[in-house]
């Protein structure tokens, strides 16, 4: 965060170089995904495209089971 001399403030969002954009689709997270009944997704995450696998693999686990 920056601090403008006027007040106002500027947020930095580094997230693809952040420790969540180094997330992969391991068969520990498929495993994660696949007992999930609810999943809930930040905007953000939808902007590293590493995530977006990650997402979308569990979306399809999630639904298959009826889950939201």
């Amino acid at each position: 965060m920056r601090y403008r001399p006027d007040g106002g403030r500027d947020f930095v969002y580094n997230i693809a170089e952040s420790a969540a954009g180094q997330i992969r689709l391991t068969p520990e997270a498929r495993r994660l995904a696949d007992g999930a009944g609810h999943l809930h997704v930040m905007g953000s995450t939808l902007s590293v495209a590493g995530l977006k696998e990650i997402v979308a693999y569990a979306v399809k686990a999630v639904r298959a089971r009826g889950g939201s």
